[in-house]
């Protein structure tokens, strides 16, 4: 230690004023500086030792703060203190000692940083679950705004969405497509003769059967009261009048038990009638399906339980076929 250091030099300063002739003298500067030399290099090689020391230090502390940029208030006091003691070990001569202590702050440090993590696993556990539920209810009122109530196919505004939706994409794939409405016959008689509930019966029975006779490509709404709306893609109008004509035969074959009020093992049974139009390019909406309800009417009062289709004028389709080409 320095104690024994400077009480050798002592004693060789002392030899060195009682020395008598010029050998004694020189040999005992020779120790000394001997002594001397060995002291610095071991002075030196401490000053390495604890620099390395404060570097391993530094750089943890770099790292950690790194990682832990952003952390909660409490989080950030429990590391101040730690720095603190640390910043107070550093003022400790004993290298060896420091390193001791150093080690011990930084395994609280690590400690301190699992138990955040582990708070934040279960807190992100609970959120990512509460964000499942809330996703799940979200969808759950969006198929629920979507649906009919009673029915439960599509309601009417579900149809206008997806209506529009089509019309964009035939627009520019120039695939042709149907819609068509679809109306109970007489269904004012089924509920004045066997009550609304009778009444209610009929009108999801005739969903399932017109669900259960048309393509799975095929879009079914309830588009009001006792009518239906169906669009049919990748069919001419041509096609598509066979096609609900049969679905027609279906809903007349149709036989729906009920029990009412003063009446027992009811059978009821109701026909349809049909009205298509085949959207053609440029055609708003609104001009599309007042077509198809036009078409419907001439089925009405063309005797009901049959098919009607309405075709676009020739005038007019020659007009948008001539827009389109000079656009083009």
């Amino acid at each position: 230690g320095k104690r024994s250091f400077r009480s050798r030099l002592e004693e060789l300063r002392r030899e060195i004023g009682c020395s008598i002739g010029p050998n004694i003298s020189g040999m005992t500067a020779i120790g000394t500086l001997d002594l001397c030399r060995d002291e610095f290099r071991k002075a030196h090689l401490g000053r390495l030792e604890r620099e390395r020391g404060y570097a391993e230090i530094i750089a943890f502390l770099r790292k950690s703060l790194a990682i832990l940029t952003g952390d909660s208030r409490t989080f950030h006091e429990d590391l101040m203190v730690a720095a603190d003691r640390i910043k107070g070990s550093v003022e400790l001569k004993n290298i060896q000692e420091l390193k001791t202590r150093i080690a011990a702050e930084v395994f609280e440090m690590q400690r301190t940083v699992k138990e955040k993590q582990k708070r934040e696993q279960v807190q992100f556990a609970q959120l990512s679950e509460q964000i499942a539920g809330l996703q799940k209810k979200l969808e759950e009122a969006k198929t629920e705004a979507s649906l009919d109530g009673l029915t439960g196919i599509a309601n009417r505004r579900s149809f206008d969405f997806t209506f529009q939706r089509w019309i964009a994409a035939h627009e520019r794939s120039e695939e042709p497509f149907t819609v068509a409405l679809l109306d109970l016959d007489n269904f004012k008689r089924v509920n004045d003769s066997y009550g609304h509930q009778t009444g209610d019966q009929v009108l999801i029975s005739a969903a399932m059967i017109i669900a259960g006779n048309i393509r799975a490509s095929d879009f079914l709404a309830r588009y009001g009261g006792e009518e239906y709306a169906i669009l049919s893609s990748g069919m001419k109008l041509s096609e598509s009048q066979k096609r609900f004509s049969a679905l027609l035969k279906n809903i007349e074959n149709m036989r729906v038990e009920c029990s009412s009020a003063g009446m027992k093992d009811t059978v009821v049974s109701i026909t349809a009638s049909c009205g298509a139009a085949e959207y053609a390019l440029g055609e708003k909406a609104a001009d599309l399906i007042r077509r198809a309800d036009e078409a419907l009417y001439e089925a009405k009062r063309a005797g009901k339980n049959q098919v009607a289709i309405k075709r676009r004028p020739l005038l007019s389709a020659f007009y948008e076929g001539r827009r389109r080409n000079s656009v083009a």
